[in-house]
């Protein structure tokens, strides 16, 4: 019995030493590789347009236009100099962007809603809130205040107007029309110009 006990106990000890050589020997396994996706994102072409530049156009249509109305409100009310160049400067500026993206709407065949076509009161009647448009509230504050008493709130709401104009540039990450990126970049810089001029008055 014991002899049999004795045998048993070699063997195992045969098939432990034999098992942890085959294990030694063998190489090191290569960790799995999982393939990258050979999906490749389809290039924009530049030339053409699409549904985020026809967005971007209508959207900045009305922008400029509540600036020019604003600068149409000061120009007839103030008398300061400084004032008065800024916001001809301004309107300039803005009647020449609102004509360029109402070209390339037109040459694409799609339309745009004006400003004066949105109900003149803030909320559920659909007045535009993006970035940077000014509340109907604040307009009506701004056309009935006269002179001097003008001057500081339209610095504000231009200011304001200007910088939500900024972000909704920023923000149109996934317009296509290679012209279109190129104005509304300079079209920005020029607003950041407009920034610092204001900060001075």
């Amino acid at each position: 019995m014991k002899k049999l006990l004795v045998v048993a106990v070699i063997v195992m000890i045969g098939a432990g030493v034999a098992g942890w050589y085959l294990f030694e020997s063998q190489p090191a396994a290569k960790p799995t590789q999982v393939a990258a996706p050979n999906k490749q994102e389809a290039k924009l072409n530049p030339n053409e347009h699409g549904f985020f530049d026809v967005d971007f156009a209508q959207k900045m249509i009305v922008h400029h236009q509540q600036a020019i109305e604003m600068t149409d409100i000061i120009l007839a009310s103030s008398s300061n100099q400084a004032i008065r160049t800024l916001a001809t400067d301004i309107r300039n500026s803005q009647s020449d962007a609102e004509a360029q993206y109402k070209k390339w709407l037109g040459e694409w065949g799609e339309t745009y809603t004006n400003l004066a076509d949105f109900p003149q009161t803030d909320g559920h009647d659909l007045y535009p809130s993006y970035p940077g448009l000014v509340s109907s509230a604040n307009m009506m504050l701004l056309r009935s205040a006269s002179g001097s008493e003008a001057e500081k709130p339209f610095i504000s709401l231009m200011t304001e107007h200007h910088k939500g104009g900024i972000e909704t540039g920023e923000m149109s990450r996934k317009l296509q029309y290679g012209k279109m990126i190129e104005f509304k970049d300079k079209v920005f810089t020029g607003y950041k110009d407009d920034l610092e001029r204001m900060k001075e008055l």
